[in-house]
């Protein structure tokens, strides 16, 4: 089955897909069948929104250190630290520290 949407609508799936936790094709399909046997079709779960914004935020993060990283190989390669790598460090330790309490508190309310 091959379907076909303009621009518009398959930006509305994709983000009516996001909110439920699905791909866009993921959502399709269940909203097709939901529509075909008269049930709900996928819902928006607020969680899983949270979760994949924590998850984005959390490479964000992974990237920043990467960064941290290269700064620090600067240092043991020049002797000299530069000038942004204690802020850097400490952005990142923040950042990441402010993550897992969101992603704590995330894991919490889904038991």
């Amino acid at each position: 089955m091959k379907l076909r949407y303009s621009e518009a609508e398959l930006a509305d799936i994709a983000a009516a897909a996001r909110r439920a936790g699905l791909t866009p094709s993921g959502f399709a399909a269940d909203a097709a069948l939901a529509a075909a046997r008269g049930t709900q079709p996928p819902a928006s779960e607020p969680w899983r929104e949270a979760l994949t914004e924590v998850m984005a935020a959390r490479a964000q993060v992974r990237r920043f250190g990467s960064n941290v990283n290269q700064a620090v190989r600067a240092l043991h390669t020049t002797g000299q630290a530069p000038d942004a790598l204690v802020r850097a460090v400490a952005l990142a330790a923040n950042a990441v520290a402010e993550l897992d309490e969101a992603a704590t508190s995330l894991a919490r309310r889904l038991r």
